[in-house]
Order: C-alpha cells, then structure tokens, then sequence
C-alpha cells in the first residue's frame, strides 16, 4: 500500500483535493431530541458515496461551509441552532439547493423553541421536502431508506451525473459500491470499491455521459478491463478510463 502511495501520489492527491458538491448536515440538537437524525444521515451519506459522490459534513458550528458546496441534505434534523437556519436561508437565496428529508426539519432550536417563522417559510418553500414520519425508533424503517436512496439518485440526476457504475448483468445502478472520479493530466480516473457479501464478486459496467466505457485500466495492479469490470469485495481499483479506438473520454467540466 505504501508503495502505491508513493507511485500514485498524485493521483491520489487529485481526489483529496476535490471539491465536493453535496454536503449532509449533522445536527447535535437533533442527535439528541430527534432519535432518526443519526439512521438518516447514515443512510443519505451511504447513499451519496455509492452514487459517485464526494460528500462533505456540515455541523452546527460549521455551518457556513454550506457556500462551497451545490447541494444540501438535511436528514431528519428537527433541532439545530438559529445559525443553521439563517445560513440554510441564505445558501438558497444565493442559489443552493436544499432536500430536507423528514417532516417538521429545522423547526426547533437547541432549547425546543421554535425556529423564525418567515425564515423556515421561505425554506420550505424553496427546499425539496421528503415527507416521513419516524418518530418511534432510533432505526428508520427500510421504506424511509428506500425513499432516501431515490431522493438521492434523483436529486444527483437533476444536477447532472456524468458517470455511473451498474450492473452488468441488470443495467440497474450497483449497490454497495462506493466510487468517486476525477480529472487528472488530461485523463478521468475512477475510485471504486465493493462493500458486498464476501465472495461474492460484483461485475459493473461504467456509463460516461449515458455511453459505456469500453477500456480502462486498474493503475495498482496494471491489469486492463473491457466493459465488464469485476469488483472483490474490498479490493479498491483505482481505474484510468479509455473508451477504446475511435471513442473519447473527455474530462469531466
């Protein structure tokens, strides 16, 4: 592992530095009076890594970090300070856009009292609201984390989603399958790493821009892949992408 660190290094600082794009908020109030926050964060942050994202925590006393990224999730956070609010409220007017997954979110402060009136109307009315009661259980139920998985697939469709891994023998989108990318020296590379059954292999094809890729290349192991890429669990590949003869992968914008 060192070693490839050493020989990759710039590749692998090329995902560190990354911009990310969506961002999940972790609400401490929440932690303590909202017993889904902590299941629904888990589940929109699994559900963003495994649909190619690179996802970014904002807290409570981060709260303004929200500016450098697009999109805000904010899973099934009732109470939270009045600076989350005010900052929420003024990412939107500058243009964010906000999913607030769960009824009533950002209703309440710390203390239980109610957050402005004019400011959470506002939000509401220019948030995408997931509408689902959980109220009872520290677990949400697997229908409330179907409900996210969509909001989250199409939420990233919406805003554009150039690559996505699928089954290859499905065409579905793969699950448990974590995967980032990025451009480097003029080529798209791809993170990819199964979390499935022991065993159990996965094969994936990737979609560029709707198209499958024809070639790429694991930069760890030197071993080339056609269309079909085999994926063990939590072996990660670090693929450089090549459409082959005639086609072109252009780096992403």
């Amino acid at each position: 592992t060192h070693y490839d660190l050493n020989r990759l290094g710039y590749e692998v600082a090329a995902f560190a530095n990354k911009k990310p794009r969506s961002a999940v908020l972790y609400s401490v109030g929440s932690r303590v009076f909202d017993k889904p926050h902590m299941c629904a964060l888990y589940e929109a942050y699994t559900d963003l890594l495994n649909n190619g994202e690179t996802v970014k925590y904002i807290a409570d006393t981060t709260s303004s970090d929200v500016f450098e990224c697009e999109t805000l999730f904010v899973p099934y956070v009732k109470h939270t300070t009045t600076e989350v609010v005010d900052n929420i409220y003024s990412f939107i007017q500058k243009g964010g856009k906000v999913v607030l997954l769960g009824s009533d979110c950002l209703k309440y402060d710390v203390h239980n009292y109610p957050q402005d009136e004019a400011k959470l109307d506002y939000i509401y009315k220019n948030s995408q609201i997931v509408e689902f009661n959980e109220d009872g259980s520290y677990v949400i139920s697997q229908d409330s984390k179907d409900l996210i998985e969509k909001t989250v697939i199409n939420t990233l469709e919406a805003i554009g989603t150039q690559l996505v891994l699928t089954d290859a023998s499905t065409g579905e989108r793969i699950k448990d399958v974590e995967y980032t990318s990025v451009e480097y020296d003029g080529k798209t590379l791809v993170n990819v790493i199964s979390y499935g059954d022991w065993g159990a292999d996965k094969e994936v094809k990737i979609l560029y821009n709707g198209a499958e890729i024809s070639e790429s290349l694991d930069l760890r192991t030197n071993t080339s892949y056609g269309k079909v890429v085999t994926l063990e669990r939590s072996i990660p590949l670090l693929l450089e992408l090549n459409a082959g003869e005639g086609e072109q992968v252009l780096p992403f914008d």
